[in-house]
């Protein structure tokens, strides 16, 4: 037996998130999402920073 993936008949919605995914890449060529601690130990990626930018956006639903 062999794993496929797939396009089939099934009933789950399609869905299309190119618009959430374009406001991402956006929100990343506009800043830089990552810094170093305090300490230079460590690199944090700031994802709330993006997120909080995308949800002040009209984001397009998946499902439309």
């Amino acid at each position: 037996m062999k794993n496929r993936l797939g396009i089939n008949d099934n009933e789950l919605a399609n869905l299309d998130y190119s618009n959430i995914l374009e406001q991402i890449l956006a929100c990343l060529k506009s800043k830089n999402p990552y810094a170093f601690t305090q300490d230079g130990q460590r690199l944090e990626l700031k994802i709330y920073e993006i997120a909080t930018e995308l949800l002040s956006k009209k984001l397009e639903s998946p499902l439309s």
